[in-house]
């Protein structure tokens, strides 16, 4: 059974649109590869890619860990850009973020804030 969805998706694979098999999955009937989203986040990255980038992903990880960044909660990473108070960097990419919605007419207010000009 195949869902009707608003989102429209291509196999990072073969290109492929993709079919809706639920609410949180998408499934290329070409290469029947399924793509999930977990926890608000759709996976698109090839189990090939996985592998590819497990090495950076740790390093990257261990990297932030030492400068103090990042954190445990998840929400943290869901109020970004707009709530960092540890870094000047986020106020820079909340301004960018929003230039790139901006011209698609979309908003992200994350709990009605955003951040003053510096």
């Amino acid at each position: 059974m195949y869902f009707c969805m608003s989102l429209s998706f291509a196999c990072p694979k073969c290109h492929a649109q993709l079919a809706s098999s639920s609410l949180d999955s998408f499934v290329c009937l070409t290469d029947h590869l399924r793509f999930e989203r977990i926890d608000g986040v759709w996976r698109f990255l090839l189990p090939e890619g996985q592998t590819h980038y497990a090495q950076f992903i740790a390093e990257y990880e261990t990297v932030r860990r030492g400068e103090g960044r990042g954190a445990s909660d998840e929400n943290y990473y869901r109020s970004l850009p707009y709530h960092d108070h540890k870094s000047a960097d986020w106020r820079i990419r909340a301004v960018s973020f929003d230039s790139f919605l901006a011209p698609r007419g979309e908003f992200r207010f994350v709990s009605g804030a955003r951040p003053s000009p510096a």
